[in-house]
């Protein structure tokens, strides 16, 4: 048994077991109609959600043709406050159907760590315009091939990271995972979102996750999207057989957390898993003089293989650079984080290719905000690549295996351009290939071009068992399925390819290309073989995020 880090201890919010109710509950009576409240609940979300859907695509399509600096304010301001909505009305809906137990948790294998990265990709941008930090640390013991429900986990964490950023004012909202207990084919994970908030009345933590919230809680002010958001994730915390808290500690801030239990992939997956083997027993110096940033690189390059070894300021780091050099253990790569009080990175750059013995050290540079011209000035001094935080955990490894790659390879590095995130992307989708099986000529005209304007190449076939014809001759990293295909012949090869997979081992993402008002095919299809699913007619955004959410669960 693995014991989890401990959060700040104080009062705390819950539902602690063993503790008798104050009332018998509601009678039979009150149990039909508060079914039929939220069954009129169920109905009106569905009903607002069509139009908003509406909205949001006109809004989406605008900002794609030439708008004048107001317009195109105007329409991102409406877009954004359509998302806000879309995502109230979601709630509503996703609680009125646990609470009508119309609602399963979806099952597949996803990566954990690239689940957290995009969630607080997602959310720096908020956190950056309050001035705050956003930071999150994973444990290295906590296991990142897992089956469950990544949808609905990085649900829970936007709510409950948008409730620490609206509360905090000042400082940092750390996100932090750490392993409570595991089986060899289970996981307890606790998650822990930290601020330096107020703690909250007596009246509103004694009704913290309740919906609808009791009266008075609030005070003059009425409930909202965040006491939804709240009481949604307390429901899908149990769902997933975990629990949760909010505590807080005077002088120590407040926590908000909760614990999820997902099986673990086989051993197949696991090995899949190995980052690339360069990286494996390299030395690499990561000069910071923040922790907060530090630390979670040396647990990643630890958990790669990599030997990484701390300096917290940039005299540190060149006493530690010129000892290894002279006692011929040199350090392979270094990185360097831009802003540094002391001495920040660019300078330190230019200090280290200055001095002859540390030449061959390769330069990794982070930074938390990239400016404009910077790009260039790194490939100038000799930095061979450049990344912005939150830096995602894949791209921080591909960057340093290729880095190192190309050391091995010196007749690469006069024409090597820098490693950014963008260059990192587009290797990647210049690797994938999507496979469209749809008999209709206008889905294929639409899918490719999609494809084609967000970076991907893509081949057709026109009938469903064409689809295992076209694996056989080549590698498909996904298929994307019209579900229009005449009777069952569309599923009938999705049984077929997932049967073959038993057998060759392996498993190709498949996502369905439903019509505009299949709003039930999702527990319907997903456990004949379908992975998810998109509406047609299919949208630039929609494509690109499922096909980002797929490619790089193996990452």
């Amino acid at each position: 048994m693995k014991k989890r880090k401990s959060a700040p201890t104080g009062k705390a919010a819950g539902s602690p077991k063993g503790k008798k109710k104050a009332t018998s509950g509601p009678s039979r009576e009150g149990r039909a109609l508060q079914g039929e409240v939220l069954q009129s609940l169920a109905d009106l979300a569905a009903e607002i959600r069509d139009p908003i859907n509406t909205l949001q695509t006109v809004n989406r399509s605008l900002l794609e043709t030439p708008l004048t600096p107001v317009q195109r304010e105007f329409t991102e301001k409406s877009l954004a406050e359509a998302d806000s909505l879309l995502t109230l009305v979601n709630d509503l809906l996703d609680y009125s159907r646990i609470e009508g137990r119309n609602f399963t948790l979806a099952r597949m294998d996803f990566d954990l760590r690239t689940t957290l990265e995009d969630t607080v990709h997602l959310l720096s941008a908020r956190a950056r315009e309050k001035g705050l930090v956003l930071g999150l640390l994973v444990h290295h013991e906590v296991p990142s091939l897992l089956i469950g429900d990544p949808g609905r986990l990085r649900q829970i964490l936007i709510h409950f990271t948008n409730f620490a950023l609206h509360r905090t004012t000042r400082g940092e909202v750390l996100i932090q995972v750490t392993l409570e207990s595991e089986t060899p084919t289970r996981a307890m994970v606790h998650f822990a979102i930290m601020n330096s908030g107020p703690g909250l009345s007596p009246v509103r933590r004694a009704c913290f996750f309740e919906f609808p919230p009791r009266r008075g809680a609030f005070g003059k002010r009425r409930w909202g999207k965040a006491e939804v958001g709240l009481a949604l994730s307390r429901k899908l915390v149990e769902k997933m057989g975990g629990q949760i808290r909010f505590e807080h500690a005077p002088r120590q801030g407040s926590t908000l957390w909760f614990t999820a239990v997902f099986r673990k992939q086989g051993k197949a997956a696991e090995r899949s898993s190995i980052s690339p083997q360069i990286l494996s027993g390299q030395r690499i110096l990561v000069v910071d003089d923040n922790p907060a940033t530090q630390q979670p690189l040396l647990e990643q390059l630890q958990s790669w293989g990599s030997l990484p070894e701390a300096a917290g300021g940039s005299s540190e780091a060149l006493v530690k650079l010129c000892q290894a050099a002279e006692g011929r253990t040199p350090y392979a790569l270094a990185v360097l984080s831009r802003e540094m009080e002391e001495m920040d990175g660019i300078t330190l750059a230019q200090e280290i290719r200055r001095a002859p013995a540390l030449a061959q050290t390769l330069l990794v540079m982070i930074a938390s905000q990239g400016n404009r011209g910077e790009g260039k000035l790194m490939q100038d001094m000799g930095v061979s690549a450049y990344l912005t935080r939150p830096v995602k955990s894949s791209h921080l490894r591909d960057c340093l295996a290729l880095t190192l790659s190309r050391k091995q390879s010196p007749e690469k590095l006069p024409a090597a351009p820098l490693i950014t995130r963008y260059f990192l992307a587009e290797e990647k989708k210049r690797r994938v290939r999507v496979l469209v099986a749809s008999e209709d000529r206008h889905v294929q005209k639409v899918a490719l071009q999609t494809l084609q304007k967000i970076g991907y190449g893509a081949d057709v076939v026109p009938r469903p068992d064409g689809v295992l014809e076209a694996l056989a001759k080549g590698v498909c990293d996904l298929v994307l399925l019209d579900l229009d295909f005449p009777g069952t012949e569309g599923m009938t090869a999705v049984d077929a390819l997932r049967r073959q997979e038993k057998q060759t081992g392996g498993r190709v993402p498949i996502v369905g290309l439903a019509p505009k008002d299949s709003q039930t095919i999702r527990p319907i299809s997903l456990p004949s073989g379908l992975d998810d699913y998109i509406l047609k007619p299919v949208q630039a955004i929609d494509l690109a995020d499922v096909l980002d959410r797929f490619l790089s669960e193996g990452e």
